[in-house]
């Protein structure tokens, strides 16, 4: 059902002043990272006040992050030049370190994981939907989106209702 969009502060991440990534955890935390092109910052955000406290330097560009819940592992997407690599995220220093190269041949600027654990991201260069190894970082095309992709868009998987949501240029519910 629609709702209300209530602007909690005017608070704008990074030297660009735009989130390229978030994720929440099983503990309610929201992790937010920014747009740079060699090294996003990590922030916690409290979601009632839109308060934000820096976590750390990722020391890598991010693109998309998601939060695993069935192994307590947040991820991010990203790298050099485009999303070429996936990277886990230390929730308390806000460090990177990479798990492996995506292979999608663009950039992986959407992710989210499942309530099973199972990763999945869509390549706004491709328009591909792509399922993710989480321990190679391999990306295995699952198919086409059927979308014009273009730049920021998000994608989190709704544990109430079990499905994938997107917010592509509309909405969207990937079964």
């Amino acid at each position: 059902a629609p709702g209300t969009i209530t602007s909690l502060q005017a608070w704008m991440p990074g030297s660009d002043g735009f989130c390229t990534g978030a994720a929440w955890t099983l503990e309610a935390k929201l992790f937010m990272c920014d747009y740079s092109a060699s090294n996003s910052m990590v922030y916690e955000v409290d979601p009632a006040t839109g308060d934000h406290t820096d976590v750390g330097s990722s020391g890598v560009s991010l693109h998309a992050m998601t939060y695993d819940i069935t192994t307590g592992i947040m991820y991010g997407a990203g790298g050099s030049g485009n999303a070429a690599n996936l990277y886990t995220i230390d929730q308390t220093t806000g460090t990177a370190t990479l798990v492996g190269a995506l292979g999608s041949g663009g950039y992986m600027l959407l992710l989210a994981c499942d309530g099973a654990g199972a990763m999945y991201g869509i390549d706004i260069s491709t328009d591909q939907l792509y399922s993710i190894n989480k321990e190679t970082g391999a990306a295995t095309s699952i198919g086409a989106t059927g979308q014009l992709l273009n730049y920021a868009q998000d994608m989190c998987y709704d544990l109430e209702i079990g499905e994938h949501t997107s917010e592509l240029q509309s909405p969207y519910v990937i079964s």
